[in-house]
């Protein structure tokens, strides 16, 4: 049974996709009149990386006010999974030997992130990696399917698979993930490769490799 466990976020910890989200957004933008024209750049991207639908809308499109920006790119991130199940997204170096460690030591990997229903899924469709009970990844929650703050979702993932606050570690790269792990209780490691800096983690890697050497348990 496992009981301890890594909770990783994904984008900027697990894998970039940033490049193919911007041309996700920027193709499907083309199909409303009050978008028609815009591009999506990945410095437009890189300071939304990790936060919700709604903020996405505020930022990308101000100019489409309520809950019809809320729509509109509720439509680019249905197009986007379609698009990344299609493309290869670029995973950060060694996640295969990180994950292959972790599982001979039986610790989880599980993912949580502010992300859309469907785009973990479609990240991992067609790649070496798995999600499912006996996967590389055992489980998953997110935003799009609850509507719930990350820090939130952590302990309601915990929950579902039984964890301990203390056997848990969320490893992300930006100061919400830092800041919703000790909300939900649990130790955090900083993914200081990723997007974001974070002020005042104790622990820090810069390249996945490293994560076995840091955790916050005995093994």
């Amino acid at each position: 049974m496992i009981k301890k466990a890594v909770i990783f976020d994904a984008d900027g910890t697990l894998w970039d996709s940033v490049d193919l989200v911007a041309k996700a957004f920027s193709i499907k933008l083309q199909d409303f009149p009050e978008t028609k024209g815009i591009r999506i750049s990945q410095e437009d991207l890189l300071p939304l990386m990790g936060k919700t639908m709604d903020q996405f809308a505020k930022s990308l499109i101000p100019q489409v006010e309520g809950k019809r920006g809320e729509e509109i790119l509720g439509y680019c991130m249905q197009f986007e999974n379609y698009y990344l199940s299609e493309h290869k997204v670029q995973f950060y170096p060694h996640l295969e030997e990180c994950l292959a460690a972790l599982k001979t030591a039986e610790i989880g990997r599980y993912i949580v992130s502010n992300c859309q229903t469907g785009y973990i899924d479609a990240v991992l469709y067609g790649e070496k990696f798995s999600l499912g009970k006996t996967g590389d990844f055992l489980d998953m929650e997110c935003y799009g399917n609850n509507g719930k703050k990350k820090a939130e979702n952590i302990r309601i993932l915990m929950e579902r698979n039984h964890l301990h606050p203390e056997d848990c570690v969320y490893l992300g790269d930006t100061a919400l993930d830092f800041s919703s792990a000790t909300e939900a209780g649990i130790a955090f490691i900083h993914a200081a490769y990723g997007f974001g800096k974070v002020e005042g983690a104790e622990r820090s890697i810069s390249d996945l490799s490293e994560l076995i050497h840091v955790l916050p348990f005995s093994l």
